[in-house]
């Protein structure tokens, strides 16, 4: 059975990559029709769309009384975005021109986190602090659409006769393969005995981010690396302020003593604030990539002996 839930998961793979590239070219497409930055689109339309696979694992988990995993998921997808997607992207193809636009972004990232670490301080992430969550990220859509996005672009993207089905078919179909990626995840945790925190914050997190690793993946296939860091920044303040505050709102969550969620609350913050010093004025480069892989990697580690 475990061969063949990795079969699927390799088939899943394949097509999540296919659809990205539908999804990335379109994505072109349309910012240049609205005239509005790649890293806008990105850091909105992509974002979201790539974050409901961990809007149903965190929802369905503090449905059935296990909050702590949808918690644990939400913070995994975050570590795994930037010590994991970003290092690939930078590998594969640094990033050049970080722009203020985008360490704005980076800054609301930081904001998130701290925010996010604050309200669950008190070990339970109550209703109230679901909507304070939704709220900040209100206003930080209210803050970005009064921001000026000027596309300045010279790719010329695959044709499409309507991009305005392609788009959505496209993350349809990421999120529904996403989702049977998750399950398919969970049965091979499960059979391998896993413990709760350890598997939200690695399985089910890396689950949940496969959709914005394809993604960010094609991004930097096609030259367009910039796509795939507002991906990350994007998909990181719609876990923590939108996907969080959802999951409160539905049922409260009470976390119990667990060292491992705190230490990977305060990675997290710690991997946030990192990867603004290491963007201000300057180019995501391959060491910074090294960097966060290298984090990446001593994350699990110790993970693995606290579990």
């Amino acid at each position: 059975m475990v061969f063949v839930a990795i079969a699927i998961l390799a088939m899943c793979f394949i097509l999540l990559f296919l659809l990205s590239n539908y999804l990335i070219d379109g994505l072109v497409k349309f910012s240049k029709n609205l005239k509005l930055s790649l890293f806008f689109l990105s850091s909105l339309i992509l974002a979201i769309g790539t974050s409901v696979p961990e809007l149903i694992s965190g929802v369905v988990s503090t449905l059935v009384g296990a909050g702590e995993l949808g918690v644990g998921a939400i913070v995994g997808s975050c570590i795994t975005n930037i010590c994991l997607i970003l290092s690939v992207t930078a590998l594969l193809s640094p990033v050049k021109r970080i722009k203020k636009i985008e360490l704005r972004d980076n800054l609301a990232v930081i904001a998130s986190s701290l925010i996010f670490y604050i309200l669950i301080f008190d070990s339970v992430l109550s209703r109230i602090d679901g909507v304070i969550l939704i709220a900040s990220y209100a206003a930080y859509l209210y803050i970005l659409h009064r921001k000026e996005f000027v596309y300045e672009d010279d790719f010329n993207p695959k044709p499409y006769e309507n991009i305005y089905v392609i788009i959505p078919a496209s993350i349809f179909g990421i999120l529904v393969i996403g989702w049977v990626m998750i399950n398919v995840s969970v049965h091979i945790a499960t059979i391998t005995g896993l413990s709760l925190g350890f598997f939200g914050l690695t399985i089910i997190a890396l689950s949940t981010s496969l959709p914005e690793l394809t993604t960010s993946m094609t991004a930097t296939f096609i030259h367009k690396s910039k796509i795939a860091v507002a991906n990350v920044v994007g998909s990181n303040i719609v876990n923590l302020l939108l996907i969080g505050g959802i999951v409160a709102l539905v049922n409260p969550v009470i976390i119990n003593s667990n060292q491992i969620l705190v230490f990977s609350i305060i990675f997290m913050n710690f991997a946030s604030i990192l990867l603004l010093l290491l963007t201000k004025d300057r180019d995501i480069t391959r060491t910074d990539g090294m960097i966060f892989l290298s984090l990446y990697i001593i994350y699990l580690v110790v993970l693995a002996a606290m579990s």
